[in-house]
Order: C-alpha cells, then sequence, then structure tokens
C-alpha cells in the first residue's frame, strides 16, 4: 500500500471512531415529564389572581402563573421525573411513587417546608408547562398555583389547590394540560383513578 492509500486508510478509521465516539456519548434525552425547584426573581411584582400588585419581597403564595413564567430559574436536576412515576391518576390527579421517590420527595423539607410554600416548574417533553408550589398542609393560607403537598400520603404525592386559575384565562385547570395526559399515556403510566381504588 502505498503513502497515498495509508492516509486514506488512517482518515477512514479516524472518522469511523469519530462517529462511534459520538454515538456512545450522544447526549441521552431528557425526562419526558419533570418537576423542577426554581427560584423567583426578587425584582419586580407578584401579580395575584385579583390584579393586585404586592410589592417585594414577592411573597410566593401570591403568585400567579403569568409571574412565574416571566421570572423562573430552573435549579438542576429535577426533583422528580417520570422515572419517579408508577402511575398518574388523573381525575384525582395524584401520583404514585416509587419507594425512592418518596424518600427523595422527604428529603425536600416534608412538614418543615416554609408556609408560604417553595416555587415549582412542571417541565412537559423540555418545555415549561405550569408554575407550582410545594406546599405544607400545615399552612393556613392558601395558593394561586396548583399545590403539590410536601409530604408523601402512604406512596401517593396529592396535587391541588383551591385557586388554580390564571389571570388572563381563569377557567381552566392548569394541572389537567393535556400535554401531561399524552407523556403519561404514552409512557403507560396514565390511569383514570389510582390502581386500587374501587372507583374505576
Amino acid at each position: 500500500m502505498n503513502l497515498r492509500g495509508l492516509k486514506s486508510l488512517s482518515w477512514a478509521i479516524l472518522l469511523v471512531a469519530g462517529c462511534g465516539a459520538s454515538l456512545v456519548f450522544a447526549e441521552t434525552p431528557g425526562p419526558r415529564f419533570a418537576v423542577y425547584l426554581v427560584d423567583i426573581a426578587d425584582e419586580g411584582h407578584a401579580d395575584t389572581l385579583h390584579g393586585h400588585k404586592r410589592d417585594l419581597p414577592v411573597q410566593y403564595h401570591l403568585m400567579g402563573q403569568e409571574y412565574v413564567s416571566a421570572n423562573w430559574a430552573i435549579r438542576e436536576p429535577p426533583v422528580l421525573t417520570d422515572l419517579d412515576i408508577v402511575d398518574y391518576c388523573w381525575n384525582e390527579q395524584t401520583i404514585v411513587l416509587t419507594p425512592e421517590a418518596v424518600e427523595r420527595w422527604h428529603g425536600l423539607g416534608g412538614w418543615h417546608v416554609p408556609l408560604q410554600g417553595i416555587p415549582l416548574l412542571v417541565v412537559v417533553d423540555g418545555t415549561p408547562c405550569y408554575g407550582a408550589m410545594l406546599w405544607n398542609l400545615l399552612s393556613s393560607s392558601g395558593t394561586n398555583l396548583p399545590a403539590f403537598v410536601s409530604h408523601v400520603l402512604g406512596d401517593k404525592l396529592v396535587t391541588g389547590g383551591k385557586s388554580l386559575r390564571t389571570i388572563e384565562n381563569p377557567s381552566p385547570d392548569v394541572r389537567y394540560d393535556p400535554r401531561v395526559r399524552e407523556v403519561m399515556a404514552s409512557l403507560g403510566k396514565f390511569t383514570e383513578t389510582c390502581l386500587g381504588d374501587n372507583s374505576n
């Protein structure tokens, strides 16, 4: 083999090796469903459901969806992903978690979560879906955002809250976003009601 043929062979080997390496080290896709803790900017005003403005410091329980979407900064890694979910009970908006996920969720604070809550962001297929709150049931105040209860009851994580609307669009409950339903159904983790319930 002449020098030119040897160079061509060397380049071919490097090219194949490089392609193989890029396949091995290719970035793995993120979770389809994830919940993140978020930092909220400390400047501006929190818009409440009734259109009132609250001066700083921002009182998290008064924030609406618009304020969260304009001021959030995600904290990695996610505190909950679709890998942690056994069953997503749609009608009750209750999420059955793996034992490891229950332990990790309680590690976020459990009953020691501040009474004004901790802001969360629900992300579906890499796109922010809605703002929520990690919420202590001992709090006497309400929240304008969906509340993910800070203490799992058995293996069930309950989401709720009576004020789940946005200022511009007061009717829909953002927890029932069709993107969440579609992802959970495609992952085989969706049921209308919780597994084992007699209400099916």
